[in-house]
């Protein structure tokens, strides 16, 4: 075609990952959560030059606007994006049955651990370009393309200590320090505890999570990265509790400033809000950021 727009996605592989915030803690610069936020927190600077020291990554696999089709299917299209230079997936197929789509899935996740970068799924899409016009799109969706994502990776560590963070806004925010452990390719080490009564193995509502089961300085657990991207606990492995293992006391004082931490009352519900708040507002140091 005379025009076409080149589509895909920007990504950062896990070694670029790791290298980059060994740079930042040197500098003292700022943590980095994991590879998707940081690619795509690198494309939004304002700055070019900082995103082109990020080494991000590109696979071409879609087109918007063009003069012409590329090729009569999908799969001819994406080659030719190959043939005019672009990095387009290695792993992409051409399948002729339901069960070659699925055999394809399955060869994907077991190669998902050593494929260097982040991936949650694969996607089928309908191969002939006429069909995919025919079958068009629902709600801005497309007919003709589904995703298949994997099940979320876990991993097992321990918990080491519990710290609370307090926010601009007051809020008392526990986070639990793990043992690092890899997830998905990443090395996690911090994972958010929310609330007391999530410590305490409540929801908001006061119904039961992990079996009711609470969350202790030394308890096993098991984690996965929630949409492949945020740490969370599934699971406390109760029987691997340490025998000196006791209920974590959360703190009715703020750790910033030293003032009362109050839960305060809902009043539509009349009901404890789940979250602990510091009284001290523009004597605490926390929240005197916002301003």
């Amino acid at each position: 075609p005379e025009t076409i727009e080149i589509r895909g996605e920007v990504y950062m592989t896990y070694a670029e990952f790791e290298a980059l915030k060994q740079r930042s803690a040197a500098a003292g610069g700022q943590d980095y959560v994991n590879p998707r936020n940081t690619a795509a927190g690198s494309l939004r600077q304002k700055d070019p030059s900082v995103t082109a020291s990020r080494n991000l990554k590109f696979f071409a696999y879609a087109w918007g606007y063009t003069t012409a089709d590329p090729a009569p299917t999908q799969y001819d299209s994406v080659q030719k994006f190959a043939e005019w230079g672009f990095k387009i997936s290695p792993l992409m197929v051409r399948a002729k049955s339901a069960e070659e789509l699925i055999a394809h899935y399955h060869r994907i996740e077991e190669q998902r651990s050593a494929l260097g970068y982040d991936i949650d799924g694969v996607v089928y899409k309908v191969d002939q370009l006429e069909l995919q016009r025919r079958w068009g799109f629902v709600t801005g969706e497309p007919r003709w393309a589904v995703a298949h994502k994997f099940p979320a990776e876990q991993a097992m560590t321990t918990v080491q200590k519990i710290d609370i963070q307090v926010g601009r806004t007051g809020t008392l925010a526990p986070v639990a320090r793990l043992a690092p452990v890899t997830v998905g390719g990443v090395v996690v080490e911090n994972v958010t505890l929310h609330n007391e009564d999530y410590i305490k193995g409540l929801d908001s509502t006061g119904q039961p999570i992990r079996d009711g089961i609470d969350v202790r300085i030394g308890d096993t657990v098991v984690i996965q990265r929630a949409g492949d991207v945020i740490p969370q606990i599934v699971s406390v492995v109760i029987d691997k509790r340490p025998a000196d293992a006791v209920p974590y006391e959360f703190p009715h004082t703020c750790p910033i400033c030293g003032s009362p931490a109050t839960r305060e009352i809902n009043e539509k519900t009349g009901k404890e809000d789940s979250r602990r708040r510091c009284t001290g507002e523009l004597i605490c140091p926390a929240q005197r950021r916002r301003e």
